[in-house]
């Protein structure tokens, strides 16, 4: 057949035939035999008709380049005459073109340019000839020229129209392909069953039309396994399996073996583990497993090949999660039936769960190409897109899941969870909603929406969310990842003595948490009391998360300014954690803002001056490290940078009141007494009662010798 010996190949096939009637594999390729000469015959005939028209193009040439050069060096008449011979010809090629031959057009316009070359050149020689008197014979080359010319453009229109409608129907047919194979996947994996029955019933009738007495043993055999079906579908467990015991025990029978009893060994296997999955008793479930596994495992020592037996030995491994036989019994009942979309969804599921995300992601696309309608295989494809780090497939996958299936949870909540990554944050609350519109007690999704909702600092909303999910705990479980939330979220609503009561119920039941996350419900309880005045709870507080995160860098900053506000303070131990932050992150602001404070405090001013600087360098528009900075330059003698930092201070916000005190002190002590006298006058016109008694005092001095400030 391969090398187009057809009549060979079927003579072959014919005698395997006569041999064994119930050859399948035979029958098939004579069907297939069959059209592939059907095929051959209607392409001769093509092929046949295409070579005709062929030679009526290649003589209509011949027959026009024959006039031509009858007509070279005629008068004016055999001129018209060849016009009318070529006008002739040019409709019969335009005719033919028609019909379907590619190659006239070529011939025709070879001979249209051929004949407007002799035209011009014959009307030239007749011109130099008789320069006044044979206009006519000009007019009708020219005539002729024109004409040639637009049939020339005329042939080449018909031929870009046709080209257009020829690939127009090509995209046609290739749609109708594509529908229709998308159709045809649509109908295999309900019709699957239907299938494999209808072969088992068509080998049972080959086999009982050579004797009266195989059907009797074919009947016996289908009638115990049909009423163990029956007794499986009233959950009557202990009598199907007696029929299915009395049915295989009938086997082998007298022809037709080893495939008639792996067939019926396979469609009790398949029964048996349909039934398992049907039943609600963990038990049951067991049973009806072991023993599908026990009938599939004797159709595979008969049929090896028998893709149902394999899948249900595949999936019988896969709910114990032995995955190495689940993966090779899958990929068994797959090369042995490539159009099921069930076995290549639930081989991609036993390489997913195996870590082979790529060969996942492909049994999965050849599930959808299958079956489009399968949502589950875009759903698990979405899945296995994410893990080889094709996000906008995924999400692809995911949307096209929950369009196929409206109602699926799943799909929405991974589609969130994506678009949340993302930072499309209301593109993930519309996800989320659709889960809790379908399931509206999803704790999971709620808590989700919840962040969302405080990402988008739509704390009312997130309130609402936490305080759902709560609602669904039972009265001995706690969720100390939900207090901790809307611990925060109360905060951020200034509801603090509530934000106080779920941070100290996460700290109550934070046991279950890994250490960094319980590192993190302890700083938020302490950051909860440091906030409201509570510094004696807050330290302990603070040392603990420490204790369960030494690089918790929050917890080190708020611990070590706790130490440097204490009284006095223990300005040592507070610079020992601001180092450590530091270390940790150089380019934290916080490290840096309070190193700076801390060595100032210290009055070790050089160092106070460089973390200040570091701090303004992260933040230029923090007017608070800008004061801190111009007071350190005071205090270090620096009166010019002092100076200049107020100020960029001023100029930055000018209603900083205590900067321009601040900056007069400053021009006092560098001996700019107009300076200092303007900006403290400046105090004292516009807020009076700012500072008053210190401005008053230091305007005084000015005025009355200029006493360097204090």
């Amino acid at each position: 057949m391969d090398s187009g010996d057809y009549d060979r190949a079927q003579d072959i096939l014919e005698k395997l035939l006569k041999k064994n009637p119930s050859d399948a594999e035979a029958r098939r390729l004579l069907d297939e035999l069959t059209a592939l000469k059907s095929a051959k015959s209607a392409d001769g005939a093509v092929q046949d008709d295409l070579a005709r028209r062929t030679a009526e193009a290649q003589k209509t040439q011949r027959e026009l380049e024959e006039l031509l050069s009858r007509g070279k060096g005629q008068d004016s008449s055999a001129a018209s005459s060849a016009d009318a011979d070529f006008r002739a010809g040019t409709r019969e090629a335009s005719s033919n073109a028609e019909a379907g031959a590619a190659q006239r057009t070529d011939g025709r316009d070879g001979a249209a340019q051929t004949l407007t070359d002799q035209s011009t050149r014959s009307s030239a020689d007749r011109s130099a000839a008789q320069p006044s008197s044979d206009k006519t014979a000009v007019q009708r080359a020219r005539d002729a020229e024109e004409a040639a010319r637009r049939e020339k453009e005329a042939a080449a229109e018909r031929e870009r129209k046709a080209k257009i409608a020829a690939q127009k129907e090509a995209e046609a047919a290739l749609a109708r392909e594509r529908k229709a194979e998308a159709e045809k996947a649509a109908k295999a994996l309900a019709a699957q069953k239907q299938k494999e029955e209808a072969a088992r019933k068509a080998a049972e009738e080959e086999l009982a039309r050579k004797n009266r007495a195989i059907q009797k043993e074919i009947d016996g055999v289908n009638t115990e396994i049909a009423q163990g079906k029956s007794d499986l579908t009233a959950n009557k467990i202990d009598s199907a399996l007696n029929h299915f015991g009395k049915a295989q025990k009938m086997l082998p029978i007298s022809a037709g073996e080893p495939l008639f009893s792996g067939s019926k060994n396979s469609e009790m296997a398949s029964a048996l583990y349909d039934a398992s999955q049907a039943s609600s008793s963990d038990a049951d479930k067991r049973r009806l497993r072991d023993a599908a596994v026990g009938y599939a495992e004797e159709a595979v020592r008969k049929t090896p090949n028998d893709a149902a037996s394999h899948y249900v030995l595949g999936m019988a491994a896969f709910d114990t999660k032995n995955y190495p036989k689940a993966l090779d019994e899958l990929s068994k009942a797959v090369q042995n039936d490539r159009s099921n979309a069930l076995y290549h969804y639930n081989l991609g599921r036993a390489q997913y769960l195996s870590r082979r995300y790529s060969d996942a992601r492909s049994s999965f696309q050849r599930s959808v190409d299958l079956d489009g309608r399968f949502a589950p295989a875009q759903y698990n494809l979405g899945l296995a897109n994410l893990r080889t780090g094709n996000e906008a497939e995924a999400l692809s996958s995911f949307r096209r899941a929950r369009t196929t299936d409206a109602n699926y949870e799943k799909a929405y909540l991974e589609e969130a969870r994506l678009l949340s990554k993302q930072g499309d944050h209301s593109g993930a609350v519309s996800a989320y909603n659709n889960v809790l519109r379908i399931n509206d007690v999803n704790g999971n999704a709620l808590r989700e929406l919840g962040s969302e909702y405080y990402a988008m600092e739509n704390y009312a909303a997130s309130e609402n969310c936490y305080r759902r999910a709560l609602a669904l705990l039972s009265p001995t479980e706690e969720d100390p990842t939900t207090y901790y939330n809307l611990s925060a979220t109360l905060y951020a609503e200034h509801k603090d003595a509530e934000a106080i009561t779920y941070a100290k119920r996460a700290y109550a039941s934070k046991s279950s948490l890994g250490n960094a996350a319980q590192a993190n419900v302890v700083y938020n309880y302490a950051l909860m009391l440091q906030e409201a005045g509570k510094s004696e709870e807050a330290i302990p507080l603070y040392v603990e998360a420490l204790r369960l995160n030494q690089n918790h860098e929050k917890s080190k900053i708020n611990l070590g300014k706790m130490y440097l506000e204490m009284n006095p303070p223990d300005v040592d131990t507070a610079l020992q954690l601001f180092r450590q932050a530091y270390n940790s992150d150089n380019k934290s602001f916080e490290a840096n803002n309070n190193l700076g404070s801390a060595y100032l405090a210290k009055k070790d001013y050089k160092n106070a001056i460089q973390f200040y600087q570091n701090a303004l360098r992260l933040d230029p528009s923090n007017n608070t490290v800008r004061s801190n900075l111009a007071q350190t330059y005071a205090s270090d003698g620096q009166f010019d940078n002092a100076k200049t930092t107020y100020t960029e201070l001023i100029k930055r916000d000018g209603t900083n009141w205590d900067a321009y005190v601040e900056l007069g002190k400053v021009c006092m002590s560098a001996g700019d007494t107009a300076g200092a006298e303007r900006y403290l006058s400046e105090v004292q016109a516009k807020q009076p009662n700012h500072r008053r008694a210190e401005v008053t005092e230091l305007l005084s001095a000015l005025r009355n010798g200029g006493a360097q400030a204090r």
